[in-house]
This record gives structure tokens, sequence and C-alpha cells, in this order.
């Protein structure tokens, strides 16, 4: 799992946010995910992205999660990596 979890960590761009830090990644399917910190950082907030912009489009949430464990979000990474392919909508 660690070798798994590293290599996760390595698609994903880590940046200053008020909470703390907000980490992003876009995955070859189109979807990605943003991950902050929530309160004390015990536990994260996620979000499905698609094209670098929040979806609920995803069929995972209709919002974003919260109050996530490090489990429940190494999850939910992995379900937005293996959703099927994002379609453009013209």
């Amino acid at each position: 799992m660690l070798r798994e979890m590293t290599q996760i960590l390595a698609d994903f761009d880590f940046r200053p946010h008020p909470a703390g830090f907000q980490a992003t990644a876009s995955f070859p399917n189109g979807w990605g995910v943003s991950i902050i910190p929530e309160r004390g950082m015990s536990t994260y907030e996620v979000a499905v992205l698609r094209d670098g912009k929040i979806s609920y489009e995803s069929g995972l949430t209709d919002d974003v999660f919260r109050h996530l464990s490090v489990d429940a979000v190494h999850k939910v990474v992995m379900r937005a990596r293996n959703l099927k392919a994002a379609i453009a909508v013209s």
C-alpha cells in the first residue's frame, strides 16, 4: 500500500490554501480530485473535478465529500481515477 500511495501522491500538485494546503490531481480519464484538510487537519474534504472544475456529474456524489479519514480519501481518489473517461460537453 505504501508504494501505491507514493505513486498516487506523485500525481498531485500541492499548493498553499487558507485551510493549510490544497492537493489536486488530474487523471488520464479526464477526471480529477481536489483535497483540502478540514479544521485540525484530522479529516479532509474531497471534490471530484472534471477539466479542473468541481463536477457533480461523476456519479460518485452530488456534493463534495466531507469529514473523510485518510483511508476514505484514498478510496475516493481511486474511484475517481477509475471512472469511465469524461466526455467533453460542447
